[in-house]
């Protein structure tokens, strides 16, 4: 496909390249076929090398170099033989030129999961007031229970305990996208989402985040604000370099903590854990 329609965290949006595209099965239930997109992506080949801003890097991560200029950020993806791409978003802005050296690369843009991947997807979340948070989402009686924390430490496994014991569904495996609307939190699953992808395009209303630990016994507590706002920023996925994009992400945690609770769970991974937590959040009203 040449065109290409997505949903991403309730936002649509188009994009158009001269060359097919192709879509794997952990994308496909994103796309759509919206008429009237909120942002509009136009892949252009060029004819060579693409141009460094003369600005100073103003930080990097492991896909993209970031060029503050004074229309908005540079987003490029380097290479051997320098930007492999170049975008520039700007707040407000709707249509992206994503300018990409094919001369140089050929055939690096063949899948909408490459052109995903190297677009300012964070920025553009969070100027529509929505993170991606590093997590795992289980789904019972229509809420859904988020489990994160650092690699390794089992939110897979608990989602999975909540699923065998519960019957819960596993819709978000990695990465969660919360996004705040007028009438509450809700909260979206997203394509790049580890190793195993899960049922992950649903819409669901988050009743409870659970930070998890590994520990001797199922312990679990409420977490005031500060250290719950503190495990959230830890595992959120933003610039950290970005001391604008940091703060806009401290706000909108802090907004979401009046409405939705966060816990510390420390657990073994055993069907206690699942009793443990979900009793607590009985007691608390956030489960029915």
């Amino acid at each position: 496909m040449r065109t290409f329609g997505m949903t991403l965290g309730g936002i649509s949006m188009c994009g158009r390249g001269s060359e097919p595209l192709e879509a794997g099965d952990a994308l496909t239930p994103f796309l759509t076929a919206d008429a009237a997109p909120e942002l509009e992506i136009e892949i252009c080949p060029g004819g060579g090398a693409l141009p460094v801003p003369a600005e100073p890097l103003a930080g990097k991560d492991l896909l993209l170099y970031y060029y503050r200029t004074q229309e908005g950020m540079v987003c490029q993806s380097m290479g051997r033989f320098g930007p492999v791409s170049s975008v520039c978003w700007a707040p407000g802005r709707r249509r992206f030129a994503f300018d990409v050296n094919e001369r140089d690369y050929p055939h690096i843009f063949e899948t909408v999961e490459k052109v995903l991947q190297l677009f300012p997807v964070r920025r553009v979340l969070l100027e529509r007031q929505a993170v991606l948070l590093h997590a795992s989402q289980a789904v019972l009686d229509g809420r859904g229970i988020l489990f994160t924390a650092p690699s390794g430490t089992g939110k897979t496994t608990q989602a999975r305990l909540w699923r065998d014991t519960l019957g819960a569904d596993i819709v978000c495996n990695d990465r969660v996208i919360l996004r705040r609307h007028a009438e509450g939190w809700k909260s979206y699953g997203f394509p790049v989402d580890g190793d195993e992808p899960a049922g992950n395009w649903g819409v669901h209303r988050p009743a409870a985040i659970v930070v998890l630990s590994q520990g001797p016994e199922n312990r679990v507590a409420r977490l005031r604000p500060g250290p719950a706002g503190a495990r959230l920023m830890s595992q959120t996925v933003m610039d950290v370099w970005d001391g604008e994009m940091v703060r806009e992400v401290m706000m909108l945690w802090v907004r979401l903590l009046e409405e939705i609770p966060v816990y510390a769970l420390s657990c073994r991974p055993d069907t206690d854990a699942v009793e443990t937590l979900y009793q607590q959040l009985r007691r608390d009203g956030a489960m029915p």
